[in-house]
């Protein structure tokens, strides 16, 4: 009860934390009922630990944030997600709640970068918008589902474009240029 962790080296700590941790030499196991990561409440998280060579340690994170979008955006606006260097979005420009199961896995290593995290997280958008996500095109009152990996984002649901209702159906993968389908 009342557990405080850091579990990235830049991204805030896990606080009020309330679960259970077991562990033996080769791995770590730890379930979270809840907890607060910034001012995210946080719920069915798990951290797994396990030795996979010597000296070869692998980490699996998973949990679900429910909150507001900004907030949570700017959570994964941290070394080494850097979300709005990757994905273009000012996180300052956002607004709207959401629920969002993260998931991370990586090798524990204090020079960890984004190429060797896996990294995927889905979201239930509530009233979500962007300012300016388009060129002078504003997104708001929009309810998607949303799911990102390092390589792929997708988005689909219902908002306004410049005040506009419109369906929205958006891929993008990073790993090709020019490759957004709207």
């Amino acid at each position: 009860t009342d557990v405080s962790i850091k579990y990235l080296s830049n991204f805030p700590k896990l606080t009020k934390g309330e679960g259970e941790i077991e562990i033996n030499p080769k791995k770590l196991n730890g379930f979270l009922s809840s907890g607060l990561i910034s001012d995210i409440p946080v719920t069915e998280g798990k951290i797994q630990i396990n030795l996979r060579a010597p000296k070869k340690w692998f980490a699996e994170i998973e949990f679900v944030g429910k909150g507001d979008n900004r907030k949570i955006l700017e959570l994964l606006d941290k070394k080494p997600i850097n979300f709005s260097e990757k994905f273009s979005i000012d996180t300052s420009k956002v607004t709207g709640t959401s629920a969002s199961r993260v998931m991370l896995d990586f090798p524990v290593r204090l020079d960890l970068t984004f190429d060797k995290l896996n990294f995927a997280a889905l979201s239930n958008l509530e009233n979500f918008g962007v300012q300016d996500i388009i060129d002078g095109v504003d997104l708001s009152k929009a309810n998607m589902q949303f799911s990102l990996t390092n390589t792929i984002l997708n988005a689909k649901g219902r908002g306004d474009l410049n005040n506009i209702a419109t369906n929205i159906d958006w891929k993008q993968n990073f790993n090709s240029k020019g490759a957004v389908e709207l």
